[in-house]
């Protein structure tokens, strides 16, 4: 069984909690974000390990990805509630892009406590820190503008360019860490949602849109997460006799949006060089 451990920075308040969830992309945000707000960070990249993990030391509190391989959150969270002896209750908080009707009340029936979406609101994730860890409410971590959380881009934009600026700002080479690892996760994705659409298989198009969708809010991939939520809607009520429409506007988006991302990240990159060197 492999794992990441992750020590803040600045470990304000001592504690230790597990993230559980797949996504490359979504793990190095998480964790980073988790680490500025000063908790330490354990890492399981699916429900199965996550549970083993659960059950062999003693977290402060676990964020839960939803739909994962082997064991998806609800039957992980299921099994760890199951399992708690001693009274002792661990505060699991769900972490997904999940965003139909009802799937709050699904996340809170599986026996998880609260309820964070995808990309993540350093506002939001702060005020579940402090609710079931019992500590202040920590401000935003630094280079979050948090004035900017309520803007919405352009419905036409590939990207929100501020996504990642607010990320990154404070660790440069986080950007050029996220785009890599996007750019590879994304293509391999699309063609997964592509092929399991040919074969009308709803649960592996659910899944890899699911999982495409949490990714491309993180990096700001505005239109390929806009895409990729209309393809869960559809793959969760078997209407994939719709999706084809949106199987080529997502194939046709991928490619831009990796340039973009790119030519912006490069962008970046040289106004700091220039400043450093002026």
């Amino acid at each position: 069984m492999t794992n990441t451990s992750t020590q803040a920075h600045h470990d304000h308040h001592g504690r230790l909690v597990l993230l559980v969830e797949d996504n490359k992309v979504n793990q190095l945000v998480a964790v980073g974000m988790l680490n500025r707000f000063g908790l330490s960070v354990d890492l399981a990249p699916n429900g199965r390990i996550g549970l083993e993990m659960s059950l062999a030391k003693p977290y402060d509190a676990i964020f839960m990805d939803c739909q994962m391989p082997e064991l998806d959150g609800y039957e992980a969270t299921a099994e760890i509630r199951r399992r708690e002896i001693n009274g002792r209750r661990t505060p699991i908080i769900a972490v997904t892009t999940h965003s139909m009707p009802g799937d709050r009340e699904r996340c809170l029936a599986a026996g998880m406590d609260d309820y964070v979406s995808k990309p993540i609101d350093p506002d939001a994730l702060a005020a579940a820190i402090a609710r079931w860890l019992g500590v202040d409410a920590p401000v935003a971590p630094v280079g979050t503008d948090t004035s900017a959380q309520g803007l919405r881009p352009d419905a036409d934009a590939l990207i929100d360019p501020s996504r990642l600026e607010e990320l990154c700002e404070t660790d440069p080479k986080l950007r050029e860490k996220l785009i890599d690892i996007f750019e590879r996760e994304s293509e391999t994705l699309v063609a997964d949602i592509g092929r399991a659409i040919e074969i009308g298989d709803c649960e592996a198009v659910e899944r890899a849109a699911h999982s495409l969708k949490g990714s491309s809010g993180s990096m700001g991939a505005v239109r390929m997460a806009r895409i990729c939520g209309q393809l869960c809607r559809l793959a969760r009520t078997g209407l994939l006799s719709e999706a084809a429409g949106l199987r080529e506007e997502l194939e046709q988006t991928l490619e831009p949006t990796r340039a973009e991302l790119c030519g912006r990240a490069e962008a970046t990159l040289s106004g700091a060089h220039h400043e450093a060197s002026t």
